[in-house]
């Protein structure tokens, strides 16, 4: 069983960090304009706010730069990437013609009767379920057919319309000539066993002592549909979508086997066991804008807890899912992953667990007694109300005010209550705060331990993740050079002065 997580925004790091670093003595009001942009990690109780930070003075002004950028164009140097791919191309831009002439075809209910050359790179004909079939969406135009590549990484089946189909086909396609083949199932988990738990039926199980941070597990997702395709179609035409999804992949037991407590019967609807699995075992996906219901076999495996001891991250680029280690895991002790959001209260967990999931929490953080819960929701109403009081002095300006109570009871708080999935992106506000107060060297602290944090465990949003490690990169290496060479102009003026102090020292002796 596995968790439908909410996808959660990252924190801006701007540009100017590295702007500021080359103009010495700057602080963060040395910006383009009077204020930036700050967002401060959100439980699910208090979600991201974009707020502005106060500048404390007007500085000189840099320029922004209005024409679109090759990254902004092309999406990381892809040139049959979504992006491009959906580019209209108004501004008559010769090159970006030719290569959209390399995107993938766009394949739909009619492409069925065509050669399978033209279905490139998906292995089966399409296979749609047709438009306007619900009184719902009666005014609708959207299309969704069944896609599948049945070699890719162990097969995988797509619910999709033709459209994002072939933004989907794109990455596909790269991930297929440069990312790395999987492992075979059975290397997949050595680490891991899969277990009898008791009073939970099958879990993962740690082999050997892990420590934080250690990949435990990458799986290739088996099916990914669009969120929106139930409320486009009728329930019997989906089922059957489903049911033909899963029957195209070379193992649709993939799939099927996930289905714990429903087992169809002679007669019932096809894809009823699709249906089944796909509600309670699928995660959240976001590619390229578009939210996917994402399937994957071996994580789906993962019991929950509210207190993890893993947690899992997402791959746009190649759509595998990954588990990392959440902190030290001992030899024998069960691997588990939060179907709810971080921060939640005992209440609001297992009002949403039984609703979503149907089943009770009993972990350690719910079975604790009366008396630990009430400390452990008592804490987490407070981490949501000190959000909101760094929020309030930041916006007056008052950075000193905001840092120290970040730093001396909100991360404390953090800590305590093990809500640490972002303190990567805790330690990257922190590094903003400082730098926006003028303690660069502070700054440059916190900003290596987010790289470090980052680096290791990303965020829920692979994209957005990979801009912060850039730009965190970039601050940091630009700091560090910074540092260097204050150390060398300050070992120089040491040398400079040496042979003057020997010199008085030896006059001062020969007087004596």
């Amino acid at each position: 069983m596995a968790m439908l997580s909410s996808v959660r925004p990252r924190l801006q790091l701007l540009v100017s960090w590295l702007l500021l670093l080359s103009q010495p003595g700057a602080t963060a009001a040395d910006t383009s304009s009077s204020s930036t942009e700050l967002q401060i990690p959100r439980t699910a109780s208090s979600p991201t706010q974009t707020l502005p930070v106060a500048s404390r003075s007007s500085g000189p002004n840099i320029p922004h730069v209005k024409r679109p950028t090759t990254k902004d164009i092309y999406d990381d140097d892809d040139l049959t990437s979504p992006r491009l791919c959906r580019n209209d191309n108004k501004s008559g831009d010769t090159l970006l013609r030719i290569f959209r002439d390399q995107c993938p075809r766009l394949i739909d209910s009619t492409s069925k009767h065509l050669p399978p050359s033209y279905w490139s790179p998906w292995t089966h004909p399409p296979a749609c379920a047709g438009i306007n079939l619900t009184d719902a969406a009666k005014t609708s135009k959207l299309e969704f057919c069944i896609f599948t590549h049945a070699h890719y990484r162990g097969g995988i089946s797509i619910v999709a319309t033709p459209e994002t189909a072939s933004d989907l086909a794109s990455i596909i396609d790269k991930a297929s000539i440069s990312g790395p083949s999987m492992p075979p199932p059975t290397d997949r988990l050595p680490l891991l066993d899969v277990q009898e738990v008791p009073g939970k039926g099958l879990g993962v199980i740690a082999k050997e002592a892990i420590p934080r941070g250690t990949v435990l597990l990458r799986d290739n997702a088996r099916v990914l549909a669009d969120v929106r395709f139930p409320q486009h179609i009728r329930r019997a035409q989906g089922q059957a979508l489903l049911q033909k999804a899963s029957g195209r992949l070379p193992v649709p037991d993939d799939v099927r086997g996930l289905s714990r407590s429903v087992k169809a019967k002679p007669g019932e609807a096809r894809g009823l066991l699709e249906e089944n699995v796909l509600s309670t075992n699928s995660f959240a996906a976001t590619v390229d804008g578009v939210a996917y219901m994402a399937l994957f076999p071996e994580i789906a495996r993962i019991n929950h807890a509210c207190n993890p001891t893993a947690l899992t991250r997402f791959n746009v680029k190649d759509l595998t899912q990954k588990v990392i280690a959440f902190r030290d895991i001992e030899l024998g002790e069960e691997i588990t992953i939060s179907y709810t959001d971080f921060g939640l209260t005992h209440e609001e967990r297992q009002e949403k667990l039984l609703r979503r999931w149907g089943f009770s929490c009993t972990c350690d953080l719910c079975s604790g007694g009366a008396e630990a819960t009430a400390a452990s929701d008592a804490r987490r109403r407070r981490v949501t109300g000190l959000r909101n009081e760094v929020v309030g002095h930041l916006q007056k300006g008052k950075f000193a005010v905001a840092i120290s109570a970040y730093e001396n009871e909100l991360l404390d708080l953090v800590r305590t209550e093990h809500l640490a999935e972002h303190m990567g992106e805790h330690y990257e506000v922190l590094a903003r705060l400082h730098l926006a107060a003028g303690n660069q060297t502070t700054a440059g602290v916190y900003a290596q331990r987010a790289l470090d944090e980052l680096e290791t465990f990303g965020t829920t949003d692979t994209q957005s993740a990979a801009g912060s490690v850039q730009e965190l990169r970039a601050f940091v290496k630009a700091f560090k050079a910074q540092e260097k060479l204050l150390k060398s102009k300050t070992n120089t003026v040491r040398e400079k002065t040496a042979p003057n102090s020997r010199k008085e020292t030896a006059n001062e002796i020969g007087r004596h």
